[in-house]
């Protein structure tokens, strides 16, 4: 069990999110709301986190809804223990701890102490250091960690739920808060691309078969996912969906279920996605105007061995989806590739090198150097790509 408070918080906001939306999502959303508004009912150790008695409706009894929180993070790391644990966590109390310290120093300061600067500059550093490590497996291994601890406890959750719900049905459902931060996303539906602005998480084929496997829909009727950036908490959605079909009821509710591969796609969990990363900050106050901060970074990084394969290898899996008619998400650099080879690829070969068998290469017809900048140039113009946003 994590932060109370954070966690009501995290309820209160899904539910706020789902008042907004319609249909079975919004009827859902309204009958917790009114058990909510009734206050939390007591069970043992608190287990599951939120135990509400929702009011009759029209064609349903009083019902006894049980809810059990957890988060999914992007930016996490692997203990002895083999547990999955949140650094980001890390991060935004690292945040905290930084305003607190030197917002006071700054506001009675003529300048900005050099004090402030130096430690906003090893912030920063963190930021981006946490940044290079998160991939996707990295979230996949977190889901996967976080639904199985709390599918492990369900038999305790119903113990404690039948325990009160006296003559009422009973329902129990999980809260996953997921912090994925995906940036600049590519999403091929249909034939058509869409490019997220900002972070977004979609739906993710590997999360629905994770809840499908793990999960069994008599015990567990419902998922809430609400979906949050980490450092920028405003930028949020909900999605409320039953477990049992869950794959035809988003369908219903127009959610995509993507497949992903990305440049990371054959990373494994806690591979690194470089080999060597030296990371350097500078802040300093501006020589014109000493309220302001110019901010100066360097990085030196030696990117993984074979990384132009992995970029092959999205690309390859991506014709595979798009033969398919099956939606797909990419990030930027293998984006780019794929819309680079379109087309000029006659077969791809697959590299016999021992322990790495998924490696593929295309073999090309004719392409100039001046066709081959041309479609870069024009891949940046239509996605708005500014220079050194992209150095593939």
């Amino acid at each position: 069990m994590g932060d109370r408070k954070v966690e009501e918080n995290c309820l209160n906001r899904a539910i706020e999110l789902a008042l907004k939306q319609c249909g079975c999502t919004k009827k859902f959303a309204k009958r917790l709301y009114a058990g909510v508004q009734d206050g939390f009912k007591e069970v043992d150790r608190v287990r599951p986190d939120f135990v509400v008695l929702c009011p009759p409706t029209e064609n349903e009894k009083s019902t006894l809804i049980g809810i059990e929180h957890f988060r999914v993070d992007i930016h996490v790391t692997q203990k002895k223990t083999n547990a999955v644990a949140s650094t980001a966590i890390v991060q935004q109390k690292n945040i905290s701890a930084f305003y607190k310290e030197h917002r006071k120093k700054v506001l009675e300061s003529q300048h900005i102490p050099q004090e402030t600067l130096n430690d906003l500059a090893q912030l920063l550093k963190g930021r981006i250091e946490a940044e290079q490590k998160a991939t996707y497996s990295n979230f996949i291994a977190s889901f996967e960690y976080g639904l199985k601890k709390h599918v492990s406890h369900i038999d305790a959750y119903w113990e404690n739920l039948n325990s009160i719900r006296g003559k009422n049905d009973a329902e129990l459902g999980f809260l996953i808060e997921i912090h994925a931060d995906f940036d600049r996303l590519y999403l091929w539906h249909n034939g058509k691309v869409r490019k997220e602005a900002g972070q977004h998480t979609p739906i993710f084929d590997d999360v629905i078969k994770l809840i499908e496997k793990n999960i069994d829909t008599e015990k567990v009727s419902f998922v809430i996912l609400y979906f949050v950036e980490t450092f920028a908490p405003t930028k949020e959605r909900v999605v409320i969906v039953r477990t049992k079909k869950i794959r035809e009821q988003l369908k219903r509710q127009n959610e995509t279920i993507y497949k992903y591969c990305g440049d990371d796609f054959r990373l494994k969990p806690f591979e690194l996605p470089y080999e060597k990363s030296i990371l350097e900050a500078k802040c300093e106050t501006d020589s014109k105007d000493e309220n302001q901060i110019e901010i100066s970074m360097s990085r030196a990084e030696t990117v993984a061995q074979y990384f132009e394969m992995h970029l092959f290898a999205a690309a390859h899996q991506a014709y595979c989806y798009e033969k398919a008619n099956i939606p797909y998400a990419t990030t930027e650099s293998a984006f780019l590739i794929i819309e680079l080879l379109r087309g000029y690829v006659l077969y791809w070969e697959r590299l016999q090198i021992p322990g790495a068998e998924w490696m593929v290469y295309p073999i090309m017809k004719h392409y100039d150097k001046a066709t081959r900048d041309k479609r870069y140039e024009e891949f940046k113009k239509r996605w708005d790509i500014g220079d050194g946003e992209n150095d593939e």
